[in-house]
């Protein structure tokens, strides 16, 4: 009986010692075959940077810094701001706690038609002008100006503080609104327009009036010849025919007086031209004068 269970029992440890090579030499080939496959993968690819991959690099930083190294003390502020439609302004101030101003600094004009100009996130107006403050002193105010050259719509003044400000390091001007200038810039092109053609019309005006004062000129010489030469037909007729009836001359005094009187009429139709052109010219001139005037005004 004995026996028998020994011989059961090492049938059995033989079996799970066998079972236990077999599974020992499984993990033996797993592991042989996975450091195969890492050593592969590590000669072909990048990976080694995974394990340990040091890189030394080297640079600088330049920074650019305020030439006097600091601040002035000075702040600036808008403290109002107007316009039309031929300029724009804003006055700026250098506080009364400020100290003066070591150098002048930058300012910009930004316009939109409709909308905003600026808001928190960003600046949505075009920029149309810039220009310089001078360096004020403490409690010193100066205006700048622009002109506004898109017409209608909105304007802002943006300046800038010297360099090394605690604050934002610049300043917003409050909103001009313009309306109505871009008829107003129309009705002045028009009359430039008109202007440039004044002079050639006036030249023209000119050359006309003396044509027609050549044409009076020589219309009276036509009219006195005319008026001469019937007086001696007249004559004539009278000494050839001086036995003629009374009808024969009361036809000839009825022709000199036609005569007379279209003569008379010719000289009135002159007179009457000269006058319309003579007013036309005095017109013309009045309107080149005041054109003049608006241009000097403007400039």
């Amino acid at each position: 009986m004995r026996s028998r269970l020994k011989k059961i029992h090492n049938r059995q440890l033989r079996k799970f010692m066998k079972r236990q090579r077999t599974l020992a030499s499984s993990f033996k080939l797993l592991g042989f075959w996975s450091v195969i496959i890492i050593i592969a993968t590590m000669l072909t690819t990048g990976t080694g940077a995974l394990v340990n991959d040091i890189e030394k690099s080297q640079g600088s930083i330049h920074v650019e810094w305020d030439d006097t190294g600091l601040w002035d003390k000075s702040s600036l502020e808008f403290i109002g701001q107007s316009g039309s439609c031929e300029v724009i302004q804003a006055t700026i101030t250098n506080g009364k706690d400020s100290e003066p101003m070591a150098g002048t600094v930058a300012f910009e004009v930004y316009y939109v038609e409709k909308g905003k100009i600026k808001d928190g996130k960003g600046i949505y107006g075009e920029k149309i002008f810039t220009g310089e403050v001078p360096a004020l002193d403490t409690g010193e105010k100066t205006v700048i100006k622009a002109e506004p050259t898109k017409g209608d719509g909105k304007y802002m003044f943006r300046a800038f503080q010297r360099p090394g400000h605690n604050g934002k390091g610049e300043l917003w001007s409050g909103e001009v609104v313009l309306s109505g200038c871009n008829a107003e810039q129309q009705t002045e092109s028009e009359k430039a327009s008109q202007g440039e053609e004044n002079p050639q019309e006036k030249e023209n005006n000119v050359d006309d009036g003396k044509a027609s004062e050549n044409s009076k000129g020589k219309s009276k010489d036509n009219q006195g010849d005319e008026s001469k030469d019937n007086e001696d037909a007249t004559n004539e007729d009278k000494e050839s025919s001086g036995e003629q009836g009374a009808g024969a001359e009361d036809e000839q005094n009825v022709k000199k007086e036609a005569s007379e009187n279209e003569n008379v009429d010719e000289e009135i139709d002159t007179e009457n031209a000269e006058e319309e052109q003579q007013t036309k010219e005095e017109k013309q001139s009045e309107e080149v004068n005041a054109s003049e005037e608006k241009e000097d005004q403007e400039s």
